[in-house]
């Protein structure tokens, strides 16, 4: 199972199934769960040029505050996918579990980012590429634990948008650099996706 680290906004339990966090109740930890879905969801919508659902500008909200209230998590889950993209409700149905799913959605979400970019554009060869992607996620790492514990931004929607969409790229970045590592994707690989 591939490295994922979600800062204590979701946990999983032996079985892969989400779970109370030290900081997250069950529920706060579910909710946060199908919001990491939805957000997951964009890249591929955006991947393929395809207009957000009103369903994640009307009913998301609402229906994440029901979860977090006691709302069942499993009729909220049909929901949220049904909604989703044909890939991510794929990934959903393959796995066995909930960790299963994050890290197969994981995995099949590249590497957007503009300092990752060009930065790669210079890079030499596999080690400096593993290097980049360490400082990058670094970075990164600190930017999102600083969030977490300086802001309220479970209340502000643009503050917890922009903190999930950062630690979907921390997980796709240590994801990335992990394949490098193990020689699965080389740098000529990660050059013609960013190119």
């Amino acid at each position: 199972m591939s490295f994922l680290l979600f800062f204590d906004l979701v946990s999983f339990d032996e079985k892969g199934s989400v779970n109370a966090s030290s900081t997250n109740d069950i529920n706060h930890s579910r909710s946060n769960f199908l919001y990491l879905i939805s957000k997951y969801n964009t890249y591929f919508l955006k991947e393929d040029k395809l207009q957000i659902p009103d369903f994640f500008k009307d009913r998301l909200a609402e229906v994440l505050r029901d979860v977090e209230q006691g709302g069942s998590f499993e009729k909220a889950r049909k929901e949220v996918l049904k909604n989703c993209h044909p890939r991510v409700q794929m990934f959903a149905n393959n796995s066995s579990s909930d960790r299963e799913f994050i890290s197969r959605l994981n995995s099949a979400v590249p590497v957007r980012d503009k300092d990752f970019s060009s930065s790669v554009k210079k890079v030499e060869n596999d080690k400096h590429l593993a290097y980049i992607l360490t400082a990058l996620s670094g970075g990164l790492f600190q930017k999102i634990s600083t969030t977490i514990t300086k802001s309220d931004w479970n209340s502000n929607i643009k503050e917890k948008s922009a903190l999930f969409k950062d630690v979907i790229k921390y997980n796709s970045l240590v994801d990335t650099a992990s394949k490098v590592q193990d020689h699965s994707i080389t740098t000529s690989d990660i050059e013609r996706l960013v190119g």
